[in-house]
Parts: structure tokens; C-alpha cells; sequence
């Protein structure tokens, strides 16, 4: 698990670790961070879309999410596959 300031100024950090997953610190109120991690806070990244928007996905999701390029400005902590699978579901 590693943590990092900002979105927007890792991509090629997010780019090698396409396949593994991510967890947001999020600009509202609670902050993601705070929480300890389990499988439902995580999203698998799928790489960039078109319009340089992150594509995800959620744990046990049928569709695909994205993170917007304007909203790159908030922390974030990168998980590999191994120690996604070690953690709880909730």
C-alpha cells in the first residue's frame, strides 16, 4: 500500500499500475483515507479513456466507472492484486 498526494501528478505512476487497484481520498466531507481499507472501497484501474478520464471499476461491479480529469486533484493509495485479495469485503 502506498500513498500519494495527488492524481494529477502521478499518471505514469498510474499508467505502470494498470490492473491493480486504487483507493481516492475524495473532496467531500469523509475523507477515503481515513477508513481502513476493504474491497468495496478499492477500484480496479482500466486505463485512460479518450478524453484523459481514468476508467475503473468497483469490486464485484458489471460496468465500469471513471474519474474525470478535472477531479485528478486529490490523494489516492495504490494497492497490487496480492494485497487486494488479503483484505475483507466490508
Amino acid at each position: 500500500m502506498m500513498e500519494y498526494p495527488q492524481v494529477k501528478d502521478n499518471l505514469t505512476l498510474i499508467k505502470d499500475n494498470i490492473g491493480n487497484y486504487i483507493q481516492f481520498e475524495g473532496k467531500g466531507i469523509v475523507d477515503g483515507l481515513n477508513h481502513p481499507p476493504c474491497k468495496n472501497s478499492l477500484l480496479k484501474i482500466l486505463g485512460f479513456g479518450l478524453n484523459g478520464e481514468l476508467r475503473l471499476r468497483r469490486y464485484r461491479a458489471k460496468k465500469g466507472c471513471y474519474l474525470p480529469s478535472h477531479e485528478y486533484n486529490q490523494g489516492f493509495r495504490l494497492f497490487t492484486k496480492k494485497g487486494f485479495q488479503k483484505l475483507s469485503v466490508y
